[in-house]
């Protein structure tokens, strides 16, 4: 479901905004549009106007504080689809700041420019000359009525610029029943009709001399519709009809020719003619001035007349009233015009398309917060996927509570913002969060993601001071931080309750998710992606080895994760302890990964069995793909897991990975098919697995081909990417279940 604000002048009563928008609602709303509409001016402010009674000011400036209240919310809606202007009186600058962060379409049907640039006061042309041209500029369509007016756009610089016609619904319009000349001749005068409101009956006016003139032969008279009759004609038959929405076709149809008298000046340039496509489209032939949109509208000679003089306006009313089957004539062949190019179901198909564009065209603006741009597996995969959202239309960028890490360089420096305080205490942390607050409220975005525990808490609280309504959480590891901190498991869970969407990386997380927030349509599964190279030849193999120092024919195992308790490293080392003896004394195993505080302890006990010549400590390295492809076999024997990018990373090189049976690692892994499974905390079965690879050739091969086929079809960045792009331009986000969304078909 698209949202879309519109932002109409008048209710039902108006004209304008019931013939270029109210009426396309219903056929709208059945292709998945959902409309909230605010008018500006209610029906006592026209009926105050036609009636030159004084206006309710009270009335107007309420009803000016109700579309600001609906502006202050546009970030609920995919699209603004604006009558001309935001606030009349109101300098541009105030609307484009209501107006930001959100597209907008403006729709203009008159030559509302001139109402500013040649006011009659040197001040309002001033300061709200170029309003109207600023409000065009700024919008991703402006839609003209015609072409005189879709011009004026593409001068004032609008960025794409289409016309559509004021256009009939011809539901509501009966053909007129054939009748012989001699019956229509006999049942009444002529009718001669005009239609339109109190403040533009003065057109008729402009051919007082005319209208005297047919009426005084006794066989025609005048319907005013919409309008009380002008002293000027009060000794004249003249009826006039008060308008209303149910009777007008009814009016209509009694007329016999239509008249839409107009001057020749700028204003009357920029009118839609839809007077006279009303009486087409009752099967009646018309009489128009030679101006604007009329000529478009009007096969002179055919549906009517175009007429420039008094003379060839008296001229064609004698014609038609002589004549009704010339008016016969002529009425069917406007009916036709007006189903050829006006009617609702010729113009819907493109105004549908223009609305879907304009919104599909929007680049989502989403900020992802973390907590420092260190090497790790949630700050590769956000160096992965935020190039790549870029490219495909979704300003993303990156905020981080401190600046400095290393992968910082990798990014765009225009991508990442954030303060420098490398400081752990509460007032650097209060200091951090403000700072977001700042950017939050400077950039606006649609959308903000957080990825890691302390982004979500701080960042949770600045988005609740500062907005955006829609926040995404993507938690890439199991909770276990929370039995240590129970007082942060309950502010998560309180978080949980106020964010968009929760993401998980594997489906243990997914689950742990559920399970804390209580409901699933809000939690989804968003599996890692890598990019997938080429593999790399023997040369390139040899190459990596020999800078290592490795032995030709050694049995090289790798293992990527930082130096953390849970990662499991020394699990690793006693299960290598003991299965050395049945793996021979040429193997070596390359330990990747930022030392969090247990190095020095895992080097002593590496030392105390014995393994130190075999464990090369290589720390943090940006040349983990070579590395890989350095290896024969890669070992993830964490005891807990999110999804692991590493483990992946290695099962795309091709190598067989032998990993502990816990989180992500069973999303990854098919038993036996693209790996080994072994249970956590369990050095001898992991040291069986080692083994069982290790002397066997081609069950690495087998199982490295398999991990790599698995990879390419699950995992790959690609995948990854296209689902972020479904869930950063997810219209339902909130209203739909996550997961729907993100697997969402293109």
């Amino acid at each position: 479901m698209y949202k879309v604000l519109i932002l109409t002048r008048y209710d039902r009563q108006g004209a304008s905004s019931r013939i270029r928008f109210l009426q396309f609602l219903p056929e709208l709303e059945k292709e998945g549009f959902e409309f909230e509409v605010v008018p500006l001016l209610d029906a006592s402010y026209l009926r105050a106007l036609y009636e030159r009674r004084p206006v309710n000011f009270l009335a107007v400036v309420r009803s000016y504080f109700r579309r600001l209240r609906a502006l202050l919310h546009r970030e609920h809606y995919d699209l603004i689809w604006l009558e001309k202007e935001v606030f009349p009186w109101l300098p541009a600058w105030i609307e484009a700041a209501l107006l930001k962060g959100v597209p907008y379409i403006a729709d203009l049907d008159d030559a509302w420019f001139l109402r500013y640039e040649q006011h009659k006061l040197p001040l309002v042309r001033l300061f709200l000359g170029t309003k109207i041209d600023k409000i065009m500029r700024g919008a991703a369509v402006v839609i003209g009525g015609n072409d005189f007016l879709a011009e004026r756009a593409r001068l004032a610089g609008a960025r794409q610029v289409e016309v559509i016609p004021s256009t009939i619904d011809l539901s509501q319009y009966s053909l007129p029943s054939p009748t012989s000349e001699e019956e229509t001749k006999l049942d009444h005068p002529v009718v001669v009709g005009w239609i339109g409101t109190p403040v533009t009956v003065f057109y008729l006016q402009y051919i007082e001399p005319v209208i005297r003139t047919i009426l005084s032969g006794r066989n025609a008279c005048l319907t005013i519709i919409g309008a009380n009759t002008p002293a000027a004609f009060s000794q004249l038959p003249v009826r006039s009809v008060v308008w209303s929405e149910l009777s007008e076709t009814e009016e209509l149809g009694a007329v016999d020719i239509g008249l839409m008298p107009l001057k020749n000046d700028p204003w009357e340039q920029g009118k839609c003619a839809y007077k006279l496509l009303q009486f087409m489209a009752a099967g009646k032939p018309v009489v128009a001035s030679s101006v604007g949109a009329n000529i478009n509208v009007v096969n002179d000679n055919v549906s009517g007349f175009l007429v420039n003089s008094m003379e060839e306006w008296t001229a064609a009313l004698q014609q038609l009233i002589a004549s009704p089957s010339l008016r016969r004539q002529m009425g069917a062949e406007g009916r036709q015009i007006v189903e050829r190019e006006y009617s609702i179901s010729r113009v819907l198909p493109k105004l549908s398309s223009i609305l879907l564009h304009t919104i599909n065209k929007r680049k989502p603006k989403v900020l992802i917060v973390t907590r420092r741009m260190d090497i790790g597996g949630t700050e590769r995969h956000i160096v992965r996927i935020l190039p790549e959202l870029r490219l495909r239309g979704i300003d993303a960028s990156l905020f981080v509570l401190e600046r400095g890490g290393k992968l910082e360089s990798e990014l765009a420096a225009n991508t990442i913002v954030g303060p420098r305080v490398a400081a752990q205490n509460p007032l650097a942390t209060i200091g951090r969060a403000w700072r977001l607050v700042r950017h939050l409220r400077q950039q606006c975005p649609d959308i903000i993601h957080f990825f890691l525990p302390e982004p979500y808490l701080i960042g949770s609280f600045a988005a609740m001071l500062a907005g955006p309504k829609v926040r995404v959480m993507s938690r890439r590891s199991l909770a276990k931080y929370q039995l240590r901190h129970p007082l942060l498991a309950k502010l998560e869970f309180w978080m949980h309750r106020r964010t968009t969407a929760l993401l998980g990386n594997s489906n243990a997380v997914v689950n742990e998710l559920i399970r804390e927030c209580g409901d699933p349509s809000k939690v989804g599964l968003l599996y890692n992606g890598i990019q997938i190279s080429p593999l790399a030849d023997a040369e390139a193999r040899a190459a990596t080895r020999h800078n290592l120092a490795l032995p030709s024919e050694c049995l090289v195992l790798i293992v990527v994760a930082n130096l953390m308790v849970y990662k499991g490293h020394e699990d690793l080392l006693r299960a290598l302890s003991v299965a050395n003896s049945q793996m021979g004394p040429n193997w070596r195993l390359l330990v990747v990964g930022r030392d969090d505080g247990i190095g020095a302890s895992l080097r002593r006990t590496a030392e105390s069995l014995g393994l130190q010549r075999c464990v090369m400590w290589l720390g943090e390295r940006t040349d983990v793909e070579q590395l890989f492809d350095a290896a024969d076999i890669a070992v993830l024997p964490s005891h807990e897991e999110g999804f692991s990018n590493s483990l992946i990373e290695a099962m795309s090189r091709g190598l067989p990975v032998v990993a502990t049976a816990v989180g992500g690692n069973l999303d990854a892994i098919v038993p036996d098919e693209t790996g080994i499974l072994v249970a956590a905390k369990a050095p001898e079965a992991l040291a069986e697995a080692l083994v069982k690879l290790a002397n066997d050739k081609d069950l690495r091969f087998r199982l490295g081909q398999a991990a790599r086929r698995r990879v390419e079809e699950r995992f790959s960045l690609e995948s990854c990417v296209r689902r972020y792009q479904n869930l950063y331009r997810g219209r339902k986000l909130g209203s739909m279940p996550v997961q729907n969304i993100i697997e969402a078909q293109p």
